[in-house]
């Protein structure tokens, strides 16, 4: 294993440094707006790089949902579990607290997957 698979993303700011490097435009303010999304600061480092917690809202009238979201170290960005799986903030960062707490790695995910 390298050096880089071992590493961590400790704040949003390197989770869209990382997404950046690697091409994406999934923080492009025209991408969040076009997709009602909005990205909590709070970041949950697990090695090979973050868990954080996004919410969509597809219209004025449906409810905003959350859902976790995965960020390597090299910038993918994926969804951990599904999409819009929680009705609250505090539930989706709960989820991704307790996947910290048991282990959970995005380096056994990505060989996995």
């Amino acid at each position: 294993m390298t050096t880089n698979t071992l590493r961590k993303l400790h704040t949003l700011d390197q989770i869209k440094r990382a997404a950046m490097g690697a091409g994406s435009h999934w923080f492009d303010k025209s991408a969040l707006r076009f997709f009602g999304s909005r990205i909590g600061e709070k970041v949950h480092p697990v090695s090979g790089g973050a868990l954080f917690v996004s919410s969509e809202q597809f219209d004025y009238q449906s409810p905003r949902l959350y859902s976790v979201r995965s960020c390597t170290f090299s910038g993918e960005i994926d969804t951990v579990g599904e999409f819009q799986q929680y009705a609250t903030n505090q539930a989706a960062h709960s989820a991704a607290a307790r996947l910290v707490k048991s282990g959970f790695n995005l380096i056994a995910e990505c060989s996995n997957g």
